[in-house]
């Protein structure tokens, strides 16, 4: 939002052109950017309303504010810009800058981040400024996360192409979706019997392990520190499964997430599946927005890998999520198997670099795509010698 705050850039205002038979006053236009952190509080209203209160998470206030508080030591400045139409936010795009990078807020934790806009005509001004803007300050993006059917990733594509700037992008993976029935027997129902025989065969051995398990749903201001503190801690013991270390063993992580869920805009859940003794065998922790629900991060104890817990925790939110006017589930970005024996549905996300034209950038752009054709071409070799 423009304001007289010192840290923040100037707003640009200018006319739009209208028709000399038209009795309408041009729209007026005005770009700026926020770069002080203080400020955001000032445009929490005007952000719900773009957003209309039901946002996909990483696109809500309460998830950015958080993230930006919780990792402003990560980099240089706050980045928010910000297109008004005759005194009204029209347009926001949530980003932050590290040297003369701009990134989108946000980009290590979340799936996908996008251009928020009350209507395309608004999204089409808002790049045009912002390209504007890049130009003037001899700034480049690397947008690392973005989804293919947002607002963001198709006009950034097109207007680079057009306007003198150099473009790369690659797909970083696919997010599997399916449309969830009225419960979870219906979709059993409906499954093919190979999916349907794994599920009833996974509630049957769990009950065996964990007699009288019990499933619970926790929300908004239900999710407190135990709460985190005792999914951080499974996740930590069973994290040996994967490559790398737990996320959940950083403390600004752990915080992070928890003031997150406190923000009625992010539509945080988690789901917990404990024994009777009150052990916690799962865990999954995602969102809701909507009518859709997006699974973010979960894992279950290995004592309990026998009775398959994340296959029953996934079959009881298909049996419960319907009961909250949820229609869809969004497994978000990743192509493990599993994801598609439900899922029948994909989009993708997008990794996209954007510079100015010029020698040196386009040896950068030349060195990004030639290290990943080489990458492919390789990939065969390394795997016949055991490398991959």
């Amino acid at each position: 939002m423009a304001s007289s705050h010192p840290a923040s850039d100037p707003p640009i205002a200018h006319e739009t052109r209208s028709s000399p038979l038209s009795s309408r006053q041009p729209d007026r236009f005005e770009f700026s950017c926020i770069t002080a952190l203080g400020e955001l509080e000032e445009i929490r209203t005007d952000w719900l309303i773009l957003t209309g209160g039901k946002p996909a998470i990483f696109q809500s206030f309460g998830w950015n504010r958080t993230w930006y508080e919780a990792y402003s030591d990560t980099f240089d400045e706050v980045q928010i810009f910000v297109l008004k139409r005759n005194g009204q936010i029209v347009a926001l795009l949530p980003c932050y800058r590290k040297g003369n990078r701009i990134r989108l807020a946000g980009d290590s934790l979340c799936d996908f981040q996008d251009l928020i806009a009350l209507t395309p005509e608004d999204a089409e001004q808002f790049i045009v400024e912002l390209f504007s803007h890049a130009r003037e300050k001899n700034f480049h993006f690397h947008f690392h996360q973005l989804s293919d059917r947002g607002n963001l990733w198709p006009l950034i594509k097109r207007y680079a192409a057009n306007t003198g700037f150099d473009y790369y992008e690659k797909v970083l993976g696919p997010c599997p979706w399916f449309e969830l029935s009225e419960d979870g027997e219906s979709f059993l129902v409906a499954a093919k019997a190979k999916l349907r025989k794994r599920i009833r065969r996974a509630l049957r051995r769990l009950e065996d392990l964990a007699p009288g398990h019990e499933y619970r749903l926790l929300g908004h201001s239900q999710i407190t520190a135990s709460t985190i503190d005792d999914i951080a801690a499974l996740h930590e013991r069973n994290q040996h499964r994967k490559e790398g270390n737990s996320i959940f063993a950083n403390e600004t992580y752990r915080n992070f997430i928890l003031n997150a869920a406190q923000e009625p805009d992010t539509g945080i859940h988690i789901v917990e599946v404990r024994a009777k003794t009150g052990e916690l065998i799962a865990f999954d922790l995602g969102f809701h927005s909507d009518s859709r629900f997006y699974a973010y991060i979960g894992s279950y104890d290995a004592p309990f890998s026998g009775g398959s817990p994340g296959v029953c925790l996934l079959h009881w939110q298909m049996d419960r999520l319907p009961l909250m006017g949820i229609r869809e589930y969004d497994f978000l970005c990743g192509s493990e198997a599993y994801k598609f024996d439900y899922a029948e549905n994909t989009y993708k996300i997008m990794s996209v670099k954007v510079y100015t034209r010029g020698f040196m950038n386009s040896l950068r752009l030349m060195a990004y795509r030639n290290a990943r054709k080489l990458k492919v071409a390789l990939k065969p070799i390394f795997m016949r010698v055991g490398l991959l």
